[in-house]
């Protein structure tokens, strides 16, 4: 802990209104930083005495109305040190911009004065970064087709997010998207979902609080401008080991039979590099529907078996080089540097900025030496040495107990910090209607096609909900194999969406002229087009009696054959013009 003068800069916009508070007003601060966001709570004193201006007492005024109505508030801090050390350039000053979630309001009135009126007003507020608030708080349920994680993301930014990409998954074009959020059950916001999203396609969120920006990336940046971080900076430096996974990987594809061709084919590419540059993870391909990977931590006998159901080949080949690369990250991470500060520092320090030890005063025997070093996560408290608000309110700078500490990560560590999430639930179930392009419009035509990148047969179903067309697999469903029922044109389904694919799960109505009386307690199979061009199968009962019927109708030719007590009829009709 260290005392500090420190310019402070504080506004809040409400409605469009900008109120600015200099550092003496602002009594206790506190932020906890990480590479993704960033959460933070201060105070400050506003004066309401009469011997104010007429100008400013209305400012106050319309301060204290608008705080306590429901108006989005958004906040915008700035902190540096007032007299950095002489000699050296000054660090950046630590700017963050968010939004306001909580707020609170602390009166001190005088009874004993005329009018018992309010002279001060303690005002407190929790803050965030703005993706954290906004997108913790939106549940959207769309479905999109032919568009890129990318396109998704930025119809929902709003004019609080700006975003960057630089990941692959993110660009890349896929059949369907669909944010199944907000159902009970399904408490995942867009923002756990997009970090679960993230999670699965080994990614990184990236906040860079001095920009107000947010980048979705594959891989961390290299070493850029590492700060010499001076020994007179720290008040100690700890070094902290990280628990490592002791289990192996087995992901299995459990589908019935290998496409012909496909045993013998290569798996994924075996090893990763780990903290310290040394392969760690190996993969061995059992079969071409599983792959084990060995890591050497692991002990004996533990593993982690996933089964999926892919018949795809490519797609589980590249389900498992994602999972390899997941645990590859986990392994062995390398130790990091737990530091406290002894002043504020006299770099700029900053979530994703390099630190390094070579400045002149540290042991180059010591374990940090010889090695940069990106800060992982900051953490900032702050209480001015003078909590009295009779005093220095209309200081730009004031002084403060401060605690300052940072957690930092070897360079090449591959350990990415994601923040916590609730995982989406999916399938979520929707009615659709099967699309046919065959033969004229009203004809019960089916059709599927062949997809190009998987030689997979699919049809497609059109939810009307959102007028979009998804791709389905093109099987038998609930049927047997022998029986050859496609799905046919607007057939009522029930179609189960996940994040991005989908599947029919059942059928939910009879085809037009299927259904029987129930006197006749009758089966129906009806085979064809059109009622004018169909072949139907019924069996039902006449006096308790079977009756097996086969009726072919094209147009106004019929053709009948049919079994009942006693009695075969065949018979050929044109049915005459009315």
């Amino acid at each position: 802990m260290f005392t500090e003068l420190m310019d402070v800069e504080l506004a809040l916009t409400i409605d469009g209104e900008v109120f600015k508070f200099p550092g003496g007003q602002v009594k206790n601060l506190s932020i906890d930083l990480a590479g993704w966001g960033y959460e933070a709570e201060l105070d400050f004193w506003v004066s309401y005495e009469e011997k104010l201006a007429a100008a400013s007492r209305r400012h106050n005024d319309k301060l204290y109305e608008l705080f306590c109505q429901h108006g989005l508030i958004e906040v915008a801090l700035k902190l540096v040190a007032t007299q950095p050390p002489p000699g050296d350039s000054p660090p950046e000053p630590l700017f963050l911009t968010g939004l306001v979630t909580h707020k609170r309001l602390f009166e001190e009135s005088y009874p004993d004065v005329e009018g018992q009126p309010v002279l001060y007003r303690r005002y407190w507020i929790r803050f965030l970064d703005p993706m954290q608030v906004l997108w913790r708080q939106h549940w959207p349920s769309t479905l999109y087709t032919q568009k890129s994680m990318q396109q998704v993301l930025d119809e929902h930014k709003g004019r609080h997010l700006r975003l960057s990409y630089a990941m692959a998954a993110a660009a890349q074009t896929r059949p369907l998207i669909f944010l199944g959020l907000g159902a009970p059950g399904n408490e995942a916001s867009l923002y756990d979902l997009l970090v679960w999203w993230l999670d699965e396609h080994n990614g990184e969120l990236v906040y860079e609080s001095s920009t107000n920006e947010y980048k979705l990336r594959d891989a961390k940046d290299a070493v850029a401008n590492a700060g010499l971080l001076d020994p007179l900076d720290v008040e100690s430096l700890e070094v902290v080991i990280g628990e490592c996974p002791r289990y192996g990987l087995s992901v299995m594809n459990a589908r019935a039979s290998l496409p012909a061709g496909e045993q013998g084919k290569g798996g994924p590419s075996g090893g990763g590099v780990g903290g310290d540059g040394q392969s760690r993870v190996e993969a061995r391909q059992i079969d071409s529907d599983r792959t084990d990977v060995g890591q050497v931590s692991a002990v004996a006998g533990l593993r982690r078996d996933i089964v999926v159901r892919e018949p795809v080949p490519a797609r589980f080949q590249a389900l498992v080089a994602r999972r390899q690369e997941r645990l590859r990250r986990l392994v062995n991470p390398a130790p990091e540097l737990e530091v406290s500060f002894a002043r504020w520092p006299t770099i700029t320090l900053r979530p994703g900025s390099w630190v390094s030890f070579e400045r002149e005063g540290w042991s180059s025997q010591a374990w940090q030496s010889g090695r940069a070093y990106r800060v992982r996560s900051m953490r900032v408290r702050a209480a001015a040495t003078v909590q009295s608000h009779h005093e220095g309110l209309y200081e730009s700078s004031a002084g403060y107990m401060m605690e300052v500490g940072a957690r930092l990560q070897a360079e090449g560590c591959p350990v990415v910090e994601l923040p916590p999430y609730v995982p989406p639930r999916y399938p979520v179930r929707v009615e659709g209607r099967v699309v046919s392009e065959q033969g004229q419009q009203g004809e019960e035509t089916y059709q599927f096609y062949q997809d190009p990148e998987t030689s997979q047969d699919q049809c497609k179903v059109r939810i009307e909900r959102w007028e979009q067309v998804v791709p389905v697999e093109f099987h038998p469903n609930t049927m047997p194999g022998h029986f050859y029922f496609p799905y046919y044109r607007d057939q009522r389904v029930l179609v189960a969406l996940e994040f991005d694919a989908a599947w029919i799960e059942r059928f939910l109505d009879w085809r037009e002229g299927a259904q029987l009386p129930l006197e006749g307690q009758g089966n129906h199979l009806v085979l064809g087009k059109t009622p004018a061009s169909r072949t139907s199968v019924s069996h039902y009962y006449a006096d308790n009696k079977p009756i097996l019927k086969v009726l072919r109708t094209l147009d106004k030719d019929t053709v009948l054959i049919q079994l009942e007590e006693g009695k075969l009829t065949l018979q050929t009709r044109e049915e005459e013009s009315s």
